[in-house]
């Protein structure tokens, strides 16, 4: 029976470790392990702290200070790239549609001229102080107790934007912004964008202060002495912390996104050995788990443009709200992650937090603690929570230089294509100058997902009369001639994670003897992640705890 259990944890590892594998790239949205859900940092010395002498009211509290904060910034910003590319080159091709490094500059509002090179090196850093409280319900029934776990956090994330720019493009008549960083920042436009930059923006550290979420649990304790204890619990988390919004990139979160929970728990411990000499000498290990799966919420998300890299970011037009047909389009543009960020259910599904821990007791007064902890959560899984069509339908556009007055046109005409028909489009895009565009390109669609995930874009790529080349209003063209893009619910999902922890520390009893014992603890941990879905990141911690 033991070695069956031995094999079937073994290839559960090696299934985790294989689904893994490899950094994620192309995301939009990093959802870190929330600050709360840390359990070496409530159970360690919580065991013996409960049996000792007093605990005549049946209360036990805990304050835990800690600072924590993440290493691996190189390897999770590749998360944001594409690629798993650590650094990307921003320069115009030989057309609009073709960078000549890894990203068009005009979709970031920079003229053909800008030459540069960005990379993201993020890093979170972590002040707070968990609260833990423990009420025995004896009186109610026997080894029954109830627990409530709260932290107030200050939370700060640094995106580490860096830039390298070797020409920035700057023109007489270009308003806009001379730099990526400067265009990320939301503040600059072209004369012909009508929006700044909304979503995912990097505008330096980004900083929150608050509580995290309250986690409750009622459990049973099977056995509880002094040698030994096992206990079960059935668990809750009430989410109290902020919401995702989307307006920053890797934005600053207290818990685990504002998600209700449920689950339950195993809580054991046990003397391995024990001196036959001295009674307060002893091994004692722990083994714990919980499991939590959180519920559906609503969260602010980017989509992709399914088989474009940095799609989020191509330039779109917004179809005239004025016009209840939906077929004409306003003359401004905006940037396209401003369409693409939409209000999406998320679930986040399973999560497990598991420790095994050793604690050796010295004399009386001072424990040495050595633990290892592992932590996984599911991919979340993301889907619209409203139609494309609720915010209208968006073109995509092509232009050399963004500061460049479009052209103007009355009509444009849909190609014959299969699985379509021959339209025409009354095109709104100045009230003054009106010029005959006319597309000669067939307009094909892509479709391989459900109706509900299109952006309903509705520019083909079109030839102008009267009209510069480099005005032209045009599709983002792919090789397959595929105008219409599927959104790509994937990029704005946070892929699978898992991360182990290997923490130690020691602490000291004050008077053990007395009625109401207090302990005093100071520990450390480094955290390393299985890919870069989760931070490698290290933390020092404090413990006071008390029985009365």
């Amino acid at each position: 029976m033991n070695k069956f259990l031995l094999r079937s944890l073994a290839f559960t590892a090696f299934s985790f470790s294989v689904v893994l594998a490899g950094n994620k790239t192309n995301k939009t949205t990093f959802t870190p392990r929330s600050p709360g859900a840390d359990l070496p940092l409530q159970l360690l010395r919580w065991h013996s702290h409960t049996s000792d002498k007093g605990s005549n009211f049946g209360g036990r509290m805990q304050f835990n200070p800690f600072f924590e904060q993440s290493v691996n910034g190189s390897k999770v910003g590749k998360f944001f790239t594409f690629d798993n590319k650590q650094e990307l080159s921003v320069k115009a091709g030989s057309s609009l549609t073709v960078a000549g490094g890894d990203v068009q500059p005009y979709n970031l509002n920079l003229t053909g001229a800008y030459d540069g090179k960005i990379s993201f090196k993020p890093k979170r850093s972590v002040f707070g102080v968990e609260m833990s409280y423990v009420q025995d319900l004896k009186c109610m029934i026997h080894g029954l107790y109830f627990s409530i776990t709260n932290p107030i956090l200050y939370v700060q994330n640094d995106p580490g934007l860096r830039e390298t720019i070797s020409a920035n493009g700057t023109t007489a008549t270009h308003a806009g912004p001379l730099s990526i960083t400067e265009f990320m920042k939301g503040a600059r436009l072209t004369s012909d964008w009508s929006e700044p930059l909304k979503y995912g923006k990097v505008n330096g550290k980004q900083e929150i202060t608050g509580m995290g979420d309250i986690d409750l649990k009622l459990g049973y304790a099977i056995v509880n002495n002094r040698s030994a204890k096992l206990a079960v619990n059935f668990a809750g988390t009430i989410p109290t912390s902020n919401k995702p919004d989307a307006e920053y990139m890797f934005q600053p979160l207290l818990g685990n996104g504002h998600h209700w929970a449920i689950g339950a728990g195993l809580d054991s411990s046990f003397h391995v050995w024990k001196s036959e000499k001295e009674n307060d000498r002893y091994l004692h290990a722990t083994l714990a788990a919980d499991y939590r799966y959180l519920f559906e919420g609503h969260q602010m998300r980017t989509l992709e443009l399914k088989g474009k890299k940095w799609g989020r970011f191509i330039r779109m037009r917004q179809a005239d709200p004025r016009d209840t047909s939906e077929d004409r389009l306003l003359a401004n543009s905006l940037p396209g992650i401003n369409a693409l960020t939409r209000n999406c259910k998320v679930t986040p599904g399973s999560q497990v937090d598991g420790i095994a821990s050793i604690c050796y007791k010295h004399n009386k007064h001072v424990h040495f603690n050595l633990g290892y902890n592992i932590w996984a959560r599911e991919s979340e899984k993301v889907s619209l929570k409203d139609s494309w069509t609720s915010a209208g339908k968006f073109g995509l556009i092509s232009s050399n230089d963004a500061y460049q007055e479009e052209g103007v046109v009355t009509t444009v005409t849909k190609g014959s294509a299969t699985g379509t028909e021959v339209e025409s489009y009354p095109v709104y895009v100045n009230q003054n100058k009106l010029t005959s565009v006319v597309a000669s390109t067939p307009w094909t669609i892509k479709k391989t997902g459900p109706a509900d995930m299109f952006p309903k874009l509705v520019r083909p790529e079109s030839k102008s009369t009267g009209i510069s080349s480099d005005t032209t209003i045009a599709a983002y063209a792919t090789g397959n001639g595929t105008y219409i893009q599927e959104s790509d619910v994937d990029k704005a999902e946070h892929a699978c994670a898992m991360s182990h922890k290997i923490y130690g520390g020691l602490d000291y009893t004050l008077d053990p003897e007395r009625d109401y014992p207090v302990v005093l603890g100071l520990w450390g941990d480094y955290e390393f992640a299985q890919n870069n879905a989760a931070l490698d990141q290290w933390a020092v911690w404090c413990k006071l705890g008390m029985a009365f």
